[in-house]
């Protein structure tokens, strides 16, 4: 990966105009270029469950609390799936 492309990131991210969604949407790129679809797909399901739940497809880091995750885990379970 591009050292470039890291830099970006990081500040994109320290200065808020990007978040987690945008970076876990780069990661999955970075593993479909990897040929590892089965993973990709995974994470693109899971990015999706989480922003559903966070009711934007915009997620921040400042979204993810350990209360917002425990929630989280609590309504997988209640939806009958595994956190």
């Amino acid at each position: 990966m591009p050292n470039g492309i890291i830099y970006q990131i990081i500040n994109d991210v320290m200065r808020n105009k990007n978040g987690f969604s945008r970076c876990a949407e780069f990661y999955i790129g970075r593993l479909r270029k990897e040929g590892r679809h089965s993973t990709a797909h995974v994470y693109k399901n899971a990015l999706f469950s989480f922003s559903k739940f966070c009711g934007t497809s915009n997620v921040s880091f400042r979204q993810i609390t350990r209360e917002r995750l425990r929630r989280y885990g609590q309504y997988l379970y209640e939806c009958g799936l595994k956190p």
